[in-house]
């Protein structure tokens, strides 16, 4: 199976980024692809919780991912399914680790069944990740 691996450093604590993955209010103001889009946030964040993302793009088209939380061990670690309108049950994994006053964030999305479909997902979570560091940035 293929899966994406992305490491990001953030200037942020890992309690802050933590609270930016978990608090749903706070996921609504980074948790899109790109800078112009919204996103629509429902997350009951606890083991076995669930959750739903509705992002956005200004020409009105929409993109829904939904899945459930498999471990949460503030705030270092994060695990969930993620499933959308082409994978169904793929796994995501956030590592938080401290460094130099900051967050090392290591995100790992792994079950695709083709080179195509992770690169999709590569892209996205790309997007997503610049719009978190914009977020933590302040």
């Amino acid at each position: 199976m293929k899966r994406i691996e992305i490491t990001r450093m953030l200037s942020a604590s890992p309690e802050d980024v933590f609270a930016a993955w978990t608090d749903p209010a706070l996921m609504a103001q980074w948790f899109f692809a790109h800078p112009t889009w919204s996103v629509d946030v429902e997350a009951d964040v606890r083991v076995g919780g669930a959750y739903r993302l509705t992002m956005k793009s200004p020409d009105g088209e929409e993109f829904e991912t939904h899945g459930e939380y498999r471990e949460i061990q503030a705030p270092t670690r994060l695990v969930f399914t993620w499933n959308s309108y082409i994978v169904d049950n793929t796994v995501v994994t956030v590592e938080l680790v401290p460094d130099r006053g900051g967050t090392e964030l290591r995100l790992t999305h792994e079950l695709f069944d083709t080179d195509e479909i992770r690169e999709r997902h590569n892209q996205g979570w790309v997007g997503c990740l610049d719009s978190l560091e914009r977020y933590t940035a302040g």
